[in-house]
């Protein structure tokens, strides 16, 4: 998949990171960069079916790579008792906070 945007992961320490497209600083710290760049992007005026792909600093290879709308509407859930993290879709209530739906994979 040829990406529409390449955005670049830095690590900050603590499983987050700085997210950069080209010189830009779109998320100064993020536990999911590219997660949270798809809904940086959707909020831009950057149409859902936009790629876009994420790779380490210091690495020429692309790490997870999707298309804007798809990501935006995931999270990482993060399971502490097990040290494991899973992605899921975000549920947003009409009227109410962000919910997770859980799904075993």
């Amino acid at each position: 998949m040829m990406a529409d945007f390449v955005l670049l992961a830095s690590p900050l320490g603590h499983g987050r990171f700085m997210a950069c497209l080209g010189e830009r600083v779109i998320l100064e710290s993020s536990r999911q960069p590219l997660l949270d760049a798809a809904r940086f992007l959707l909020g831009e005026g950057v149409t859902p079916d936009t790629r876009i792909a994420m790779r380490h600093q210091g690495s020429p290879h692309v790490a997870l790579s999707s298309t804007v709308g798809k990501a935006a509407k995931l999270e990482v859930k993060d399971d502490l008792d097990y040290r494991r993290a899973e992605v899921c879709p975000v549920l947003r209530a009409p009227s109410g906070p962000a919910k997770r739906l859980a799904r075993a994979f």
